[in-house]
């Protein structure tokens, strides 16, 4: 990951090849993602860079997306007056210039961004503390402050899904996995391995489901004998 790292800095600034660079990160990406997880420092460091090849495309919308992750990955495990956060707001407010947004929607969307970050650090707090119907509140919250296929909506529909999991809702849980499985193959591709892990999910969790309604059946029958 490190060398396709390098690779794709040298091809986005001394030659000047953001196609190139783009495939590069994506590559360093998947082995970031798979192996340190989402919170990780390098893995955010990668989608910002990601954006910035993206900015070069002119492909700004997902360079927002980029961009919008790499700032939920730097504010949980960095400080805010680290170069990195400070780095991802300024691209974002380039990325809004470049598209001739108006100022008001720039403020817009970075606020309902943050306000994301917020809900779901709090949604994570409150899990932790045994608080599941109120941690599903908030990561409610989180999901309708950002796009509704962004990849972090994905990721909260899965946390959403793991507490339904918990609670032995198993249909409930496989309905947040299908919606999360649908926005990672939209989002970040079907080789993605967020995608893979969320349709494995999506698998084991429907045939968990069947287990249950044949015992719960089993059960019944049990009864009525």
């Amino acid at each position: 990951a490190k060398i396709d790292f390098q690779r794709g800095h040298d091809l986005c600034w001394k030659f000047q090849d953001s196609a190139g660079a783009l495939m590069e990160f994506r590559k360093a990406l998947i082995v970031r993602e798979s192996g340190l997880g989402k919170f990780h420092e390098d893995t955010g460091r990668t989608y910002y860079w990601i954006g910035r090849s993206l900015v070069k495309l002119k492909e700004f919308e997902e360079a927002l997306v980029a961009f919008s992750r790499a700032l939920r990955i730097f504010l949980r495990v960095l400080k805010t007056s680290h170069k990195y956060v400070k780095w991802t707001r300024s691209a974002i407010d380039s990325v809004f210039l470049e598209m001739d947004e108006d100022k008001e929607i720039l403020q817009e969307y970075k606020r309902a961004v943050e306000d994301s970050i917020e809900y779901e650090r709090v949604g994570d707090s409150l899990r932790k503390k045994g608080k599941l119907t109120e941690a599903i509140v908030q990561y409610r919250d989180a999901i309708d402050n950002i796009e509704e296929y962004h990849p972090d909506a994905a990721d909260l529909y899965c946390k959403i899904a793991i507490i339904y999991r918990r609670q032995g809702e198993f249909e409930r849980a496989l309905d947040e996995y299908r919606f999360a499985s649908e926005i990672y193959e939209m989002s970040l591709g079907a080789d993605h391995p967020e995608t893979v892990k969320a349709l494995g999910n999506l698998v084991e969790k429907r045939r968990m489901g069947q287990l249950s309604m044949a015992l719960m059946q089993q059960l019944n029958n049990t009864d009525i004998q």
